[in-house]
């Protein structure tokens, strides 16, 4: 299976399991063995893609029993009818999106709970949204590459500082790690429960993972070259390093280190202004050091504030984490109530 597939259907499969509290190891493979009276009871909805998710979610609901089992896939170079932005929205909806009234698949909820699924219902949409927005920026970039080559010249001439600048910023896995290990102690201090820690480590991670799946589900459609190669001499690299051999947009290490830092900072806001003066420590180090131009920065945190908020509220459905650790409910709470006016 190529790897866009199987990451889109390992995340799928996550979110599945945030709305329905169940793991389906494939929802989209269209080879399901059913009992006629489960399609008597729960036939198949209308719809394209996402219709199997909605009726997985129906079958989920009324407690039917779900088992897996392995087939042989075969991908010959046949031409694929999944569109990458629409159908991934849609089925997006469909795993995460509310129970309608009379849908199999809804449970009572309490206020809380209904709260944190509405606001997760308006993330695939907007997911989406800012997904095809990057790709659209990317094949835009021949119009933008004048002003981008003038800000970057700008940003990188000031220098890239001492080695042991590079050496705290630039090592990427090992702060990743670091991110989530201060996440795991952080949320143990704050929540004092087993289950929010192991949630609030699951959404960090989760949001490093899904920001590199849409990294790479941009470059299949945008290749950008590096500041090296379309300055040449005018950019100063740092301590001679290279990364020729990456594309340049968006800015990997930007956009899984956003992700991390913002789900982070949402868990455990107390580690708000430390993680965010170093998210911006590294967006404008990626320029400095050489390797990105400011719109690979820009797109690539961008993306990844938006995946970090994605997974907590992801995190949040699931019950693994707190309501309160949603910051749009969190705001929504803090706001002050009108006093009714008395005639």
């Amino acid at each position: 299976m190529p790897l866009d597939r199987r990451l889109g259907n390992r995340l799928a499969s996550v979110a599945l399991l945030a709305s329905a509290r169940r793991w389906v190891p494939d929802t989209q493979n269209g080879m399901r063995l059913f009992r006629t009276d489960v399609l008597r009871d729960d036939p198949v909805p209308a719809g394209g893609f996402e219709a199997e998710s909605r009726h997985l979610r129906a079958l989920i609901g009324t407690g039917r029993r779900i088992a897996s089992v392995d087939i042989p896939t075969i991908y010959d170079g046949e031409a694929s009818h999944f569109r990458p932005v629409a159908d991934t929205v849609a089925v997006a909806r469909a795993l995460v999106a509310p129970a309608r009234r009379g849908d199999a698949a809804g449970v009572a909820l309490d206020p809380r709970a209904a709260a944190v699924r509405a606001e997760l219902s308006h993330w695939p949409a907007r997911i989406g949204a800012a997904t095809a927005a990057a790709i659209a920026i990317g094949l835009a970039l021949p119009l933008l590459q004048p002003v981008d080559n003038e800000l970057f010249l700008a940003i990188n001439g000031l220098g890239d500082g001492p080695e042991w600048l590079y050496q705290a910023l630039d090592p990427h896995a090992r702060n990743y790690a670091l991110i989530v290990a201060l996440t795991i102690a952080g949320s143990a201090v704050a929540f004092r429960r087993l289950r929010y820690v192991a949630g609030a480590t699951l959404a960090v991670v989760l949001a490093g993972y899904s920001a590199g799946a849409v990294l790479n589900l941009i470059k299949l459609f945008v290749e950008r070259a590096r500041p090296e190669e379309v300055l040449g001499d005018a950019v100063l690299l740092s301590h001679d390093r290279t990364w020729a051999a990456i594309a340049s947009y968006p800015s990997g290490h930007l956009i899984v280190t956003a992700a991390l830092v913002t789900a982070a900072a949402a868990i455990v806001p107390k580690l708000r202004t430390p993680l965010y003066l170093y998210l911006a420590a590294v967006a404008v180090t990626r320029i400095t050091f050489g390797a990105h131009f400011p719109i690979d920065v820009v797109v690539g945190t961008v993306l990844g504030y938006e995946f970090g908020l994605f997974t907590v509220a992801l995190a949040a459905n699931a019950r693994l984490l707190p309501a309160s650790a949603v910051p749009a409910l969190r705001r929504r709470a803090s706001e002050p109530v009108a006093e009714p006016i008395r005639a």
